[in-house]
């Protein structure tokens, strides 16, 4: 069961949840680098980790997690999640399901069990609406990956959600710095496994007419409505053969 570590017991809880790997590790650093707080998962009771100068203001522990009801990896903790989901402050990342999938499948290359890329898609992606639906209903913010990575206007937009959580203002030289140390060239280099592309377009060398078929007949209506798709051909323009997706 999931527990708070007892030096950090009195922090408010700030959770990152998203559907996995939609930028939720990324996204936790920036929080946190920001914020001068700790990070820590919500799964162990690891001693939370500070990245950067710390701000005793903010007394905030910024964990991650990937959580819909109904998951057999919350089995038996349903309620408790729940219970620290309502109590702390809820942010709710979500990314394109195109890269989603593709990001995915490069990373879980365990979870791949033989399958190509098409089966993989049929297996895994009919659950994904209602899991990011139970984020973007009951999450206290909605954040979308692709604006993080807008340099145009990604400070202005992660200040602002900065200081809805904490509830005053926030300095955009402490923005700009988060996102400087936590640039994605940079991460890559320091975990190649983990941090692979970081573009908002990736999914279109890796995706064949096929793919993109099987996305379109499980998510179209879904990515219509969330405004990342509104062309009911875009999948007939992607090639009949897509570049492999090498395992991480």
């Amino acid at each position: 069961m999931p527990v708070i570590h007892p030096e950090f017991a009195n922090l408010r809880e700030v959770f990152v949840n998203s559907y996995p790997k939609s930028g939720s590790t990324w996204l936790r650093r920036l929080l946190a680098n920001t914020l001068g707080c700790a990070v820590g998962n919500f799964y162990d009771d690891d001693p939370p980790q500070f990245h950067g100068p710390v701000d005793p203001e903010n007394r905030l522990i910024i964990r991650k997690l990937h959580y819909s009801p109904g998951l057999a990896m919350h089995a038996g903790l349903e309620a408790e999640v729940t219970q620290r989901l309502r109590d702390g402050y809820h942010v709710f990342l979500q990314r394109d399901p195109r890269s989603v999938a593709i990001s995915l499948y490069h990373y879980s290359s365990s979870m791949r069990g033989g399958r190509d890329l098409a089966s993989f898609l049929r297996a895994r992606f009919p659950d994904y609406v209602s899991w990011v639906r139970f984020g973007l209903e009951r999450a206290d913010l909605v954040l979308k990956y692709e604006r993080l990575l807008d340099p145009g206007n990604r400070v202005v937009y992660l200040r602002e959600a900065c200081e809805q959580i904490v509830g005053r203002s926030v300095d955009a030289a402490l923005v700009q710095g988060a996102f400087d140390t936590l640039e994605f060239a940079k991460l890559q280099q320091q975990d190649p496994h983990f941090f692979w592309k970081g573009k908002a377009d990736s999914w279109k060398e890796h995706m064949s007419q096929e793919h993109g078929r099987i996305m379109h007949d499980l998510l179209f209506d879904f990515m219509l409505e969330q405004g990342y798709e509104k062309d009911l051909a875009w999948w007939q323009h992607l090639p009949l053969k897509a570049q492999p997706i090498p395992c991480a």
